[in-house]
């Protein structure tokens, strides 16, 4: 396929959330074609634009399901969000890594839920020790 025209790219972009891949499945190119034509029209600002409006739809719907008492959005924002309300996310290359060792980011996730919880846990155990020596 030729290079779309800018206005075809841009609503593509809007549609897909930014995401590449799918812009690639839209046009049928590869994800380095779509990075071509968008470098060729200077669209790396509105690649990006595209892909915070879509994050921002996103966290609003896991919000209303979380109002709803939807218990696995409960889980999935316990497991991704940080107390901001940003996503956790992982680079590129750590990711690719861990899926080169068969690690999902979820069992990731799950584990370092686990090593905070156990570091809170002794942390409240290094503080009653404290208050313990005092008032003995």
């Amino acid at each position: 396929m030729g290079l779309p025209g800018k206005v075809s790219l841009r609503k593509a972009m809007e549609e897909t959330g930014g995401v590449v891949s799918d812009l690639a499945t839209h046009f049928t190119v590869t994800r380095q074609t779509i990075y071509r034509w968008i470098d060729h029209y200077d669209m790396r600002a509105e690649l990006s634009k595209a892909r915070t409006s879509m994050r921002e739809v996103a966290k609003d719907v896991l919000y209303e399901k979380l109002m709803e008492g939807d218990a696995n959005i409960a889980m999935f924002v316990m497991r991704h969000m940080r107390d901001d309300g940003e996503m956790i996310v992982l680079p590129p290359d750590v990711l690719a890594l861990m899926e080169s060792m068969g690690i999902s980011s979820s069992d990731v996730v799950t584990e370092w839920v686990a090593l905070m919880r156990a570091a809170a846990a002794n942390q409240r155990h290094v503080s009653t020790d404290k208050t313990d020596s005092r008032k003995g």
